[in-house]
């Protein structure tokens, strides 16, 4: 190491240490804890996972985690079906500012979200997804508005109008809101 240091200098040795212990960190960082140090075909170091044998609260974190992960999968799956025939924000049927609002393009809509919902609302209980459930129900809440007031028919009253432009926009924001619950979820929110 002397002889480095008279060859680099100083500030160099210093660089080339700060850049030598970086390494080892990051390299500790990447390594998945294995102990036995198994790896796979492609180099990489094999997961070990957070459940204990005894099944103590590491086995619960995983279990909620999975679970988690699960309902985000189920989110993603049912959002990529859900999208590409009714959008979201200001492209969906239902937009406050769609002239389709009031009509069955907005109705079609309101019922494949609610199919969304109720598969969703079926796994995602627990504290973990206060979010997503809150979303669930406000969306729930609103498909449930839109179909009792009969907004797809184009009513007349201003009252009524406006209860569906407001439940309209909740079901137009409602993919967005549920892939966020989503993501929340995964960090137990």
């Amino acid at each position: 190491m002397i002889q480095v240091m008279g060859w680099i200098g100083s500030r160099g040795a210093r660089s080339l240490l700060a850049a030598a212990a970086l390494l080892a960190v990051v390299s500790g960082c990447t390594d998945s804890g294995d102990s036995s140090g198994a790896e796979t075909p492609q180099g990489q170091h094999t997961a070990t996972p957070a459940v204990s044998p005894t099944g103590g609260p590491d086995a619960a974190r995983a279990s909620r985690q999975l679970n988690a992960e699960k309902i985000h999968a189920r989110v993603n799956a049912g959002l990529d079906a859900y999208l590409p025939q009714f959008g979201e924000g200001a492209k969906s049927p239902c937009s406050s500012a769609s002239a389709r609002l009031f009509t069955p393009d907005c109705a079609a809509a309101v019922t494949a979200m609610q199919s969304l919902v109720a598969e969703l609302d079926a796994g995602s209980s627990g504290r973990q997804f206060g979010t997503l459930r809150a979303v669930l129900t406000k969306v729930t809440e609103a498909a449930g508005t839109y179909q009792r007031l009969e907004c797809q028919n184009n009513p007349k009253t201003a009252s009524v109008r406006k209860q569906c432009l407001t439940s309209g926009a909740t079901i137009a924001q409602s993919p967005t809101d549920i892939r966020h619950g989503a993501v929340l979820a995964l960090t137990g929110k």
